[in-house]
């Protein structure tokens, strides 16, 4: 009775590429979900603040070597259909204090 000895999970090329497209989905969807939450309170997301976000997740998942270049900047952009323009309307606009005097006279 000979005792088998475990050979050392190799990972193929495929594997790799599947657990690559996760992490950056994941990182996608994360830098997408920051951008939301600062839309929804109104604060002006820009490039270099993507930039920056984008790559303090990417450190936390353990991945050194992403660079959040203009060109990956670009691709999410577009990916997300993400314009980087004034915000404006009412709810930016409104001054709470003035409507709430109105409201109560």
């Amino acid at each position: 009775m000979g005792t088998k000895r475990k050979q050392p999970l190799e990972l193929t090329i495929e594997m790799k590429r599947e657990v690559l497209d996760l992490i950056d989905k994941e990182l996608n969807n994360l830098v997408f979900e920051f951008f939301c939450k600062c839309r929804s309170i109104d604060i002006r997301v820009s490039g270099p603040m993507f930039q920056s976000k984008a790559k303090e997740i990417a450190e936390k998942f353990g991945i050194e070597d992403f660079q959040t270049s203009n060109g990956w900047l670009e691709s999410f952009r577009s990916r997300h259909n993400i314009n980087f323009r004034i915000l404006c309307g009412e709810s930016a606009a409104a001054d709470l204090e003035v409507a709430a005097e109105w409201k109560s006279k």
